[in-house]
């Protein structure tokens, strides 16, 4: 089953009917439709009913259902177990591991409103150098982090999700200026721990003394008489929410820097453990402390 099907869809969306457009032999868009073709050879006995039509038709869900149809050809590659959906009322993944249901559900940020002061107007390339306004793309994530634990507790209401079985929120960070190291906390931290910017302490007596850490930045200003949280994961009424997969890739998108990363709520009531190694970079939880595995 090809995904670009004129039998699903008589008319397809300005965003697909632009790529297909510009989808010359060995042109980007070209190259672009050919990765979508492989994660959709993978993903499709998966997919719900409508994803294809959804996907091919909808300009508002273009890019979220990429992320999806991405994000679960990853799973599948990897050798990890999906679940078929069968309709859109549940969250977009199962994932079965261990015989338990684990369940995903998929969110790509926007940028917001260009015409408002906290929308993000400029992504950053890798190995590009520009000022970087960390709190603008944390507000998006805090805002969707909200609206997707609201949807959670509505499935768990209606019976889609059981009270028992772990529930993830995987982020695309395709519009925001969040990014993940190979030698420090990624930036999704500032929505979850309340992460600020990170400090060295020296001592000029002792040349061989060094501290170093993070600020710790609970809320971000909104405005004058607006504070949002950003410290999600220690807050008691998120513990049903039990982790984030948080990921900076797209296709064709190429970096030097980790693209996956999973960070575990501490405070989960259905804790998960480090899922996901094979591909993302995960953490060592201790007292008072997270950090990558291997430094101090």
């Amino acid at each position: 089953m090809t995904l670009f099907d004129t039998h699903v869809v008589a008319t397809f969306g300005k965003r697909f009917q632009e790529l297909l457009e510009n989808a010359k032999p060995g042109s980007g868009a070209s190259d672009y439709l050919e990765h979508m073709e492989r994660y959709w050879r993978t993903y499709h006995p998966f997919a719900s009913p409508d994803f294809q039509h959804q996907l091919l038709a909808d300009d508002d869900k273009f890019y979220s259902l990429t992320w999806e149809l991405m994000l679960g050809a990853t799973l599948l590659e990897k050798g990890y177990h999906l679940e078929p959906s069968i309709n859109d009322k549940r969250p977009d993944l199962c994932l079965i591991l261990e015989g338990k249901r684990i369940w995903i559900e998929c969110s790509l940020p926007t940028g917001g409103d260009p015409l408002k002061p906290n929308s993000v107007t400029e992504t950053i390339s890798d190995g590009e150098f520009h000022d970087v306004h960390h709190d603008k793309s944390v507000l998006r994530c805090t805002q969707i982090l909200s609206e997707k634990k609201r949807q959670h507790l509505r499935w768990i209401e209606k019976g889609v999700c059981g009270q028992d079985e772990s529930f993830l929120i995987a982020l695309n960070g395709l519009n925001l200026q969040l990014g993940i190291f190979n030698s420090s906390l990624p930036e999704i931290f500032r929505a979850l721990y309340g992460t600020g910017d990170m400090y060295d302490v020296f001592d000029s007596k002792d040349p061989e003394y060094r501290e170093s850490g993070y600020h710790f930045k609970p809320k971000i200003d909104k405005s004058e008489t607006e504070s949002i949280s950003t410290i999600f994961f220690l807050e008691k009424d998120n513990g049903h929410v039990s982790g984030v997969l948080f990921s900076t890739d797209w296709i064709m998108r190429s970096s030097s820097a980790p693209q996956y990363c999973y960070v575990e709520n501490i405070n989960g009531v259905n804790r998960t453990g480090n899922l996901f190694a094979e591909f993302c970079q995960t953490y060592e939880y201790s007292e008072n402390q997270i950090r990558l595995p291997g430094t101090t």
